[in-house]
């Protein structure tokens, strides 16, 4: 018997929201599916770096927002099966644009903005289909944090 086991690096999603209830999307290019996906801000957590520290950065490189509060939503294996990593979700609030982001060089980023209303229908209609996305989206409707 094979065993397959992908030793990665963690991972933080941001679930970001502006003060009138917006909450951030971004739009970007992912190599495995060779097409863009709508998806949370989020990405790896650098050496050094704290998995809060990293969803400040992320936020900022992809949306050009800074965020007046980040709260933990608590942290989750990606894929067991196969990953030994975790992904540190957080729930942005208050966030403000400071500039237009400013993505890593291989990153083609767009930023969308979307209503909480919209969220589940951009979920059960296809837009958003990265599960990675959803379980963040998930754990911020659970923490009873959601902007309405």
């Amino acid at each position: 018997m094979t065993v397959t086991s992908i030793e990665a690096p963690e991972w933080v999603n941001v679930l970001a929201f502006r003060p009138e209830g917006l909450c951030l999307l971004v739009r970007q290019f992912r190599f495995g599916v060779w097409a863009p996906t709508l998806e949370v801000p989020g990405g790896t957590i650098d050496a050094g770096e704290t998995p809060e520290e990293a969803a400040h950065r992320e936020l900022l490189e992809e949306t050009g927002h800074k965020a007046g509060r980040m709260l933990a939503l608590g942290k989750i294996h990606p894929n067991p099966a196969v990953q030994n990593n975790h992904l540190h979700c957080y729930l942005a609030l208050d966030c403000q644009q400071i500039h237009n982001g400013k993505p890593d060089p291989l990153e083609e980023i767009m930023l969308e903005t979307y209503p909480v209303s919209e969220l589940s229908r951009l979920v059960q209609d296809g837009c958003i289909q990265n599960a990675l996305a959803i379980a963040t989206l998930h754990l911020g409707k659970l923490s009873g944090l959601f902007p309405t």
